[in-house]
């Protein structure tokens, strides 16, 4: 395993850009990092074949994709928990010794979505 620090960058079209500095830990299948992004903590995780981007903070929120498959959403905590279907139409992910990149084409709430992340060794 390898672990860097990394400027987090999340490029979403019409949403803007959004930066952070966090780590990256290169595991064997795939990738964690980890975040903060407006106060709240992030994790986002690569296994090889699906991505999952938790957020905490005052309304957390899990999300999983995988490539041609409908996962979920979910919204909330303490009891008040609710959640959507996402399809995703492409997920790509490389990582590497100078941190990791993710490509996202999801569908979610009737909007589609482009989504692109890297992580970039400091």
């Amino acid at each position: 395993m390898i672990e860097m620090d990394c400027k987090i960058t999340l490029s979403n079209g019409d949403a803007g850009v959004f930066t952070s500095d966090g780590t990256c830990e290169i595991t064997q299948n795939g990738f964690v990092l980890v975040y903060t992004l407006d106060g709240d903590g992030c994790v986002l995780t690569y296994d090889g074949s699906s991505l999952k981007q938790e957020r905490r903070g005052e309304t957390p929120m899990t999300l999983v994709f995988k490539e041609n498959a409908v996962t979920e959403c979910t919204l909330g905590g303490d009891g008040l928990i609710g959640s959507f279907a996402v399809y995703t139409r492409r997920l790509k992910a490389v990582c590497g010794d100078g941190g990791a990149s993710v490509s996202l084409l999801y569908e979610c709430a009737g909007e589609t979505v482009s989504l692109e992340i890297t992580a970039d060794k400091k």
